[in-house]
């Protein structure tokens, strides 16, 4: 067979690959404490069988069960359950082999788990710093909320091996701060900056309203978080 024929061959595997899909979706647990229960499904197209691997490896042992039902038409949810997990179901997890798509799941011990939160009220321009528990040379990822730190516009700040620090606090900055060690992403700390409570507008009067007519109060102050508020008839208990 020539050169061109090969090609044709090639051409046509391809174009058929294409035309049957080959799409796969995960969902499932990321961090697993030793000892529980997880369970990952994905959602692939029908044209292909699933086939759990885990690392690469097929899965075999009897650890895990494979549950297979149909979605739509066109596809297909395969379901893996993983009973009292061990360091051993840590790894990559794939429902097709034909796909680059994996689920990564990390099982940690449970006495490796260690979250504290604190809270830091908010000093416009003073420096604030925020150090990662336990205190380490090993590097840290720092989120604000869900995005990356390293990634935000925020000049006076700065990121060391276990510590965050602002040069000069904002307002802006108030928010949820998770730093996470690099070697065990399970241990963390969390921290809270929070802004004074502030009045928008200030009233102090009493409205006078004809008996059965309707009388609106407002109450109205700023705080990031956006602090409760009680309505009190009378004095204060």
């Amino acid at each position: 067979m020539d050169s061109l024929g090969v090609l044709c061959i090639l051409g046509v595997l391809v174009a058929a690959a294409t035309a049957y899909g080959g799409y796969t979706t995960y969902q499932g647990p990321e961090y697993v404490r030793a000892g529980e229960d997880f369970s990952i499904t994905c959602t692939t197209d029908a044209y292909r069988f699933p086939k759990w691997t885990l690392n690469g490896h097929s899965m075999e042992g009897g650890f895990a069960l494979q549950l297979i039902r149909p979605k739509e038409r066109g596809s297909q949810v395969a379901e893996l359950r993983v009973m009292s997990a061990g360091p051993e179901h840590s790894g990559a997890y794939s429902c097709d082999s034909f796909d680059v798509d994996r689920h990564y799941v990390y099982v940690v011990d449970t006495e490796k788990v260690n979250e504290t939160q604190k809270c830091f009220l908010i000093e416009p321009g003073k420096p604030l710093g925020l150090t990662c528990e336990p205190e380490s040379k090993t590097p840290f990822f720092w989120f604000y909320g869900k995005e990356a730190v390293r990634y935000l516009p925020k000049s006076h700040v700065e990121m060391r091996t276990s510590q965050l620090l602002f040069h000069g606090v904002q307002l802006a900055d108030a928010g949820r701060y998770t730093c996470r060690s690099v070697k065990d992403p399970l241990v963390e700390s969390v921290f809270h900056l929070v802004t004074p409570i502030r009045s928008k507008q200030p009233r102090r009067w009493i409205k006078v309203g004809r008996i059965g007519s309707s009388v609106a109060l407002d109450c109205d102050f700023t705080a990031d978080p956006q602090p409760h508020i009680e309505w009190f008839i009378g004095e204060l208990a």
